[in-house]
């Protein structure tokens, strides 16, 4: 095994380190001042885009074709408004989603539960992934528990409470809770990750039920799901949505989606656009400020890094 030796560099010997690898600093003090609000280590993974090939296992951190650091700037830039995009649409798909979920659970599938419908075992797959989900649930109440509604909700209505004890931190574990919360409560606390687990978790018919009438199968909107907390969580932490090659990627591919390659943002970047479509989100607007945004940008193979290629905004996939 390898020992971590990689020493602490100041924001000048970031710069002088650059320099050193090729890259092209113009204006140092712009650089200076870039790197000290931006790290290092984050902005690195913008340079990697424009290293030389190097060995299967080892980096070149060598930048020829006369890298400037502006151009790097750029391209950090653009991802940053990328994300700002996807956090729009992925925000309001969230809202959709537990709209939906929890509106089909309480008025359809068990309407003799009502609000206290997670706790009917007849609606998941087996009564382990259904414990799965109640801890996961009580836990999020458990940390949002200084929100007024849940607040309310546990002293009006909640005897045994963990929420209401003033005891060691200790015991006030959420597993240690007796009581029923309503899902429409519990969905508002609720991670993306948490609604897409419990989707998981459902059975087929009621996973059905939910997403048939959306225009998607159980088993597909599933993996749907899934790419939509897994890319909302890389927005919300601020992470590199540019050239990501190990996102997942939906399943249930029908015609117009073969011009789409597998792995490529592109890929991801039209799954949101059809959550969109699925819970009839108007994304007129938001698909024309994206066509903007990757229309200007000005870094070199944009296409190519991203999956793109000329007439993208133009296929069936992307227009319906």
């Amino acid at each position: 095994m390898t020992t971590y030796n990689k020493p602490f560099l100041t924001f000048e010997e970031q710069v002088n380190l650059l320099e050193k690898r090729g890259v092209i600093i113009s204006d140092r003090a712009e650089a200076l001042s870039f790197l000290s609000k931006v790290s290092y280590y984050k902005f690195g993974g913008y340079t990697l885009f424009f290293e030389a090939k190097g060995t299967s296992s080892q980096r070149s951190s060598i930048y020829p074709h006369n890298t400037e650091f502006k151009e790097i700037i750029a391209l950090y830039e653009f991802d940053r408004e990328l994300r700002n995009l996807m956090w729009e649409a992925l925000s309001k798909i969230e809202i959709a989603v537990k709209t939906n979920i929890t509106h089909i659970l309480t008025s359809v599938k068990s309407a003799s539960q009502g609000a206290f419908v997670l706790y009917d075992t007849s609606l998941f797959s087996n009564k382990d992934k259904q414990d799965v989900i109640l801890d996961k649930i009580w836990k999020a109440v458990f940390k949002n528990k200084a929100e007024k509604y849940i607040d309310h909700y546990c002293k009006k209505y909640c005897e045994k409470s963990c929420i209401n004890r003033t005891a060691q931190k200790s015991n006030n574990d959420p597993k240690d809770c007796s009581e029923k919360i309503p899902l429409w409560m519990a969905s508002e606390v609720m991670t993306f990750g948490n609604i897409s687990v419990l989707f998981k978790y459902l059975n087929t018919d009621t996973r059905n039920d939910i997403s048939k009438p959306l225009g998607i199968d159980g088993y597909y909107y599933t993996s749907w799901l899934h790419t939509c907390s897994v890319v909302r969580n890389i927005c919300a932490h601020h992470g590199r949505l540019f050239n990501r090659n190990n996102m997942v990627f939906p399943k249930k591919l029908d015609k117009p989606w073969h011009v789409v390659k597998s792995n490529t943002f592109f890929a991801i970047l039209c799954c949101v656009k059809e959550m969109m479509r699925f819970h009839k989100i108007d994304s007129a607007e938001w698909k024309q400020k994206i066509e903007n945004l990757i229309k200007t940008a000005n870094f070199r193979d944009k296409n190519i890094s991203m999956g793109l290629f000329d007439g993208w905004e133009q296929t069936a996939l992307w227009k319906r």
